[in-house]
């Protein structure tokens, strides 16, 4: 069910990247959607309180912490005797970043004009990198935790990643670093990404 489950992941984040890159290729049409996200968000939530609490929230997805909380579970898993899983977690925050970097640097696209940003942020804007950790981190930690708990935990891990994972691609539009294809784009990718790894290193049969 699991392997099913995340086979058809796989599948619909493959056809979304591919329906959002060519759709990249119309350049003006979709960063005019784009602007038009952007500016209904921060008129849903305006304000400086606002502002500083998605300059805190985007962290969730940022090396600084995404990097020590999956060294943490993964040394727990290593202790816990769950190999898979734990090489499943580094191969998934890996990948991730290393496949990002790949596609920013072939599809060039650049970030929002910095006068409307609330934050700064260097490099190229899609994907978002931000958003697809926070899918392949959070993700993997929801599947871990659905291996070793129960259904009541399942569904508490779930519904936390999820949580997670949209709240980081929000704060990248509302503090104006992503479009919201880059956004997109970032949480096909994550999911993609863990939707193979996890295959490969917890569900498919021993040798």
């Amino acid at each position: 069910m699991l392997a099913t489950a995340l086979a058809l992941a796989a599948l619909s984040a493959i056809a979304g990247l591919f329906v959002l890159l060519a759709a990249l290729g119309r350049g003006r049409d979709i960063t005019t959607t784009d602007r038009s996200i952007a500016d209904g968000l921060r008129d849903l939530a305006p304000g400086e309180a606002m502002t500083s609490a998605m300059r805190v929230l985007t962290h969730l997805g940022a090396t600084d912490v995404a990097l020590p909380l999956g060294l943490l579970v993964a040394l727990l898993l290593y202790r816990a005797g769950d190999r898979r899983a734990m090489v499943a977690l580094i191969g998934a925050y890996a990948a991730t970043q290393a496949i990002v970097t790949l596609v920013k640097v072939i599809v060039e696209r650049a970030r929002p004009d910095s006068a409307e940003a609330f934050a700064t942020a260097g490099g190229y804007a899609f994907p978002s990198g931000h958003s697809a950790t926070a899918v392949a981190l959070y993700g993997a930690l929801a599947l871990i935790a659905a291996r070793h708990g129960g259904a009541r935990a399942r569904r508490l891990a779930i519904g936390v990643a999820v949580t997670l994972a949209v709240l980081v691609g929000i704060t990248r539009v509302y503090l104006g670093v992503h479009y919201a294809s880059d956004v997109l784009a970032g949480w096909l990718l994550g999911g993609l990404v863990l939707a193979v790894v996890w295959r490969l290193a917890v569900t498919r049969p021993a040798a």
